[in-house]
């Protein structure tokens, strides 16, 4: 979101200055004519003065006084100075350049000053008269200021222009700020109800504006509330329905039993498979009311540090436990010891739920390998538990949903395995209480790979090699 602060900041500042830019220009074009202008004007009077002056001190002193005149004048200012006759010729002697020629004749042919302007420096050429009458041509040339025109007001000129640029960029952050904020706070929120946390709203943040993000941020609300109340519906109809279910269960279990007490032999089948049965729809309810407690909570209590390597060789003995009456077994390929702040229990189900998944898709006579590996992202210690079976894997596009509650991937084979599609959305649910994440993808060699990333505490090796010699002693 920061792009778009920056995109916006960048086309505010780049119109204010194409505006800004135009307005200087303007004006320095204005002030170009003007300053043009006014130099003309009186470089007219004053060149005038001193052709005149310059003719009366040729004649009545000669040609060193009126040499003497004109490097006192090239001396007080910055300007070269020649008096020539009618017919073009310099009257102190010197060779005259080709290039003036034309200026002295047409200033010798009219009393107007003439003005010529190149980059190196501006021409005058003016006809004056002598005390005697006779007709010269003054010529001036005058270099021009070290910054031209605007040499005068450079200062204040690059004053105002960096006041109007450091506005300029305080005014387009405020703006750009004032545009974005609202939105990243919608992003958070958008962010926070992905999360779980369905009672977050904007609506508050946003003050007293009254513009269509304001209105966009409401109407937010608007729909988070309705949400928030269509799930909260949800969870405590499931929760209801659930403990409802129980009573109900327990008198058939109690039933089944005296059933079987009264009944012979060949009806043991038929209370075999509705025990089963029985059993099957205890245990949907009770993760039925394990994900609705996971759902209406926020946080997690009883946090204990928890040696990961060590929990985690304990729940892949019970599994492979229950794995070996199926053909299958679950091994540990390799297991860093970690320590994690953790709820452990509710972390335990977590990985449970996960082999119990991979046990029941692995293919008879194969392996569900687990391992446990160490990874530094950001000077943050992550523990990642790896979790591959040997079964069909999941097509790529389902691999997104099926940590989703209920979601199964092929309700045949989920009907066979005696799935119900609530063990990994459990995993899901707790691993991110314990601000981890878990995804899933297809092995190149075939099954389905399971991966949980959870924050670890970082320890000094000498502790986590003792924990790791425990680890051992206990498994030995």
């Amino acid at each position: 979101m920061n792009r778009l602060f920056w995109k916006i900041f960048i086309w505010f500042l780049v119109a204010m200055f194409l505006v800004g830019g135009t307005l200087v220009l303007s004006v320095a074009s204005s002030r170009i004519d003007t300053a043009d202008i006014r130099f003309r004007s009186v470089a007219d009077r004053v060149v005038r003065l001193e052709a005149e002056h310059a003719a009366r001190v040729f004649e009545q002193g000669g040609p060193a006084e009126l040499q003497k005149y004109l490097a006192e004048m090239s001396d007080a200012s910055p300007a070269r100075s020649a008096l020539f006759s009618s017919d073009g010729k310099n009257v102190l002697g010197r060779e005259s350049t080709p290039v003036l020629m034309p200026l002295i004749f047409r200033a010798s042919r009219t009393y107007e000053t003439q003005f010529e302007t190149d980059h190196q420096a501006r021409v005058l050429a003016q006809r004056t008269y002598g005390p005697s009458g006779k007709s010269y041509v003054f010529y001036t040339e005058i270099d021009p200021l070290p910054f031209g025109p605007f040499h005068s007001g450079l200062r204040e000129l690059l004053l105002r222009l960096t006041a109007i640029v450091i506005v300029g960029v305080v005014v387009c952050l405020w703006l750009a700020h004032y545009i974005t904020s609202p939105v990243l706070r919608l992003q958070s929120a958008v962010r926070e109800i992905a999360a779980g946390k369905l009672n977050a709203r904007v609506g508050a943040t946003l003050g007293r504006r009254r513009d269509e993000i304001a209105a966009l941020g409401h109407d937010f609300d608007h729909m988070a509330e309705h949400l928030e109340s269509l799930i909260n519906v949800q969870r405590r109809l499931l929760q209801a329905i659930s403990h409802e279910l129980r009573s109900p269960l327990a008198r058939m279990n109690v039933a089944v039993g005296l059933g079987r007490q009264r009944s012979g032999n060949e009806l043991q089948s038929s209370w075999d498979r509705i025990q089963k049965e029985s059993d099957r729809l205890n245990e949907m309810i009770s993760q039925i009311l394990t994900l609705a407690r996971l759902e209406s909570e926020s946080d997690i209590a009883a946090r204990s540090t928890v040696e990961l390597s060590m929990l985690l060789q304990e729940i892949v003995a019970d599994a492979d436990f229950e794995a070996r009456s199926m053909e299958r077994s679950v091994i540990v390929v390799l297991a860093e010891p970690l320590l994690v702040n953790a709820n452990a229990g509710l972390l335990r189900s977590a990985i449970e739920n996960v082999l119990r998944n991979a046990i029941r898709y692995t293919d008879r006579g194969s392996q569900v390998e687990v391992s446990l590996l160490a990874d530094t992202v950001g000077g943050q210690t992550i523990a990642i538990i790896h979790v591959a079976d040997h079964g069909p894997g999941v097509p790529e596009p389902d691999l997104v949903n099926v940590f989703r509650p209920f979601y199964r991937v092929a309700d045949s084979r989920e009907r066979e395995t005696g799935g119900v599609g609530l063990g990994l959305a459990i995993t899901d649910h707790a691993v991110r209480m314990h601000g981890g994440v878990v995804c899933a993808r297809n092995s190149p060699s075939g099954g389905l790979i399971v991966e949980l990333r959870l924050p670890a505490i970082s320890q000094p090796a000498a502790l986590l090699h003792k924990l790791s010699s425990q680890n051992s002693a206990r498994i030995g």
